[in-house]
């Protein structure tokens, strides 16, 4: 069985997929954030959510943390949420995956990086200047920064990308933050 969800109020446009086994697929290029309404189109940054309402794709794991903590605060209406662990690319619930914000480049700047492994992430963290949060910690983080940057609640930049154009819309700038397993990416 999948579940699939197309061009509807969380997504924007695109498609994002559940499959039997639960991780999401993405079309990378044509799904919107649920959050910020941009592409989704750097699969090793991304995430996604089931709630009440479907299946819904976000750029950078601020906005989903974003996306949670606005439209859900308590929880409620949320099935899963899915993150990618940056050390070997499989999806995993994100409210189970330690954190780490570091000075890396993300599609929205946020910083933030997902691990299943704590140990994982307390190296990944130690080796790019960073540190480990939980849950709660990294939505702190991704609310303050968008506050910070846009100084009011909401995130949208509409159908077009607005000011975030520009190399995190084709490849990455060069940075650093590489997979502690060598991990080069995937769908």
């Amino acid at each position: 069985m999948v579940l699939v969800a197309t061009a509807g109020l969380l997504l924007g446009q695109g498609t994002v997929a559940q499959s039997d086994g639960g991780a999401p697929a993405i079309a990378y290029g044509e799904a919107r954030c649920a959050n910020c309404q941009m592409f989704v189109r750097e699969p090793d940054h991304a995430a996604a959510w089931v709630t009440d309402q479907g299946l819904g794709a976000f750029c950078d794991i601020g906005c989903l943390l974003i996306a949670v903590h606005r439209d859900h605060p308590d929880g409620v209406g949320v099935q899963a949420t899915f993150v990618r662990d940056w050390s070997n690319g499989r999806w995993f619930e994100a409210r189970n995956a330690t954190f780490v914000q570091a000075e890396v480049w993300t599609p929205m700047r946020f910083g933030l990086f997902a691990f299943e492994d704590e140990t994982v992430a307390r190296r990944f963290a130690e080796e790019n200047h960073g540190r480990t949060l939980t849950w709660a910690e990294a939505t702190q983080h991704a609310v303050a920064a968008m506050m910070e940057r846009h100084g009011h609640g909401g995130h949208h930049h509409g159908p077009h990308d607005g000011p975030h154009q520009g190399k995190h819309h084709g490849e990455p700038p060069e940075h650093s933050g590489a997979h502690p397993s060598g991990y080069q990416g995937g769908a």
